[in-house]
């Protein structure tokens, strides 16, 4: 093949009988233009059966020169590449070719080889849930603690926690609001002000697209951060309540987060303030159980999300579907037996890989 000399390769993809090069060379405008060429003692008769409709492939002349690595790929297409053995991938490229791979996905005998030659790791697991979740036409997530780590909110039984230095059983009760109002406040107090300045990260923000897209029908969250509608969800249903609003704890009348926290009776009656979060001694919200209970009893996916699923009886939920279960979290739980696939993971390292596959399929 008469190539020019300044060329040089930068995939080398390999067959029974031979081999195939992508090829650059710099252009006249300073960017890089794009050919195959292909090797001329090519083996066609060491071609398996399966692939003998790549013999002609083989025998053909170079293609042309074009000025975008997209096309160059395009160039590629006559001779299958997701069939082929990835020999070589030039680093600066490997990037660009895993985003072809991911596009075209379910043409590949194996992604494990196209990832290693990528450099880039390849969870089928990942691939596995982000299949079901297209399939789905009813997924319901269910959220907890996890998910909310990298916004900077400690989840509070992470080691240094407050779930380490007081027991959030004799602090997060009606009793302890009636009759330690001070360490009650104290308490809250401070998970308030941790949320200061805090924003949804990634996870809450992939979460609010897919149900945007119509992927997800509904958020189910233990958390009272509010990062899911921060973050554009607006079907959430908030199971433990809200720490972003206050009522008063005998007449129930609404007040300010800033009276709260600045220890001010209620206004109404004098009462002591609280945050609309459920206690340990309380029962769920009806209106976020009922509906969470009715979403996830008619679909066909449910995943949860950075939960323990220690707290009843929330842990309850994800066993109402008749469809599948999925669950990501970063350790091992009682609970992990129950579900179809289990996923252990950071969610913010974890939901990006698969938006990633589930983006590439839409």
């Amino acid at each position: 093949m008469h190539m020019a000399t300044n060329s040089e390769t930068i995939i080398t993809l390999g067959f029974e009988g031979g081999s195939v090069d992508l090829r650059r060379k710099p252009s006249t405008d300073g960017t890089w233009e794009y050919a195959v060429s292909r090797n001329e003692s090519a083996m066609a008769d060491l071609l398996s059966e399966e692939d003998e409709d790549l013999i002609p492939m083989l025998v053909s002349e170079p293609k042309h020169w074009v000025p975008s690595f997209d096309e160059g790929m395009r160039l590629l297409e006559p001779y299958h590449w997701q069939r082929c053995t990835p020999y070589q991938i030039h680093p600066e490229y490997r990037n660009h070719v895993w985003d072809h791979v991911v596009a075209d996905r379910h043409s590949f005998r194996s992604m494990d080889r196209w990832a290693r030659a990528c450099g880039v790791s390849y969870r089928p697991d990942l691939v596995t849930l982000a299949d079901w979740i297209l399939a789905s036409r009813s997924t319901v997530v269910l959220t907890g603690a996890g998910i909310s780590v990298a916004s900077g909110l400690p989840d509070f039984r992470s080691p240094g926690g407050w779930w380490r230095n007081i027991d959030p059983t004799t602090v997060a009760t009606v009793v302890a609001l009636h009759q330690d109002y001070d360490t009650f406040h104290a308490f809250y107090s401070h998970r308030i002000r941790a949320l200061e300045g805090l924003i949804p990260n990634p996870s809450h923000e992939i979460l609010a697209k897919w149900e945007g897209q119509g992927l997800i029908s509904a958020i189910a969250t233990q958390n009272v951060d509010g990062f899911h509608q921060m973050a554009g969800a607006t079907t959430v249903y908030e199971l433990h309540g809200s720490i972003k609003s206050v009522r008063c704890s005998s007449c129930n009348q609404p007040a300010t987060v800033e009276a709260f926290l600045s220890k001010t009776p209620c206004a109404h009656c004098a009462g002591d303030l609280r945050p609309n979060v459920t206690l340990f001694d309380e029962s769920l919200p009806q209106d976020a159980w009922e509906n969470a209970m009715k979403a996830i009893s008619v679909s066909e996916l449910v995943l949860v999300i950075g939960s323990s699923l220690n707290v009843y009886p929330a842990n309850r939920l994800p066993r109402m579907t008749n469809g599948l279960s999925a669950a990501i979290n970063l350790e091992e739980t009682a609970m992990d037996s129950g579900f179809n696939l289990v996923i252990h993971g950071k969610a913010e390292d974890v939901l990006p890989e698969i938006d990633q596959w589930v983006q590439s399929s839409r």
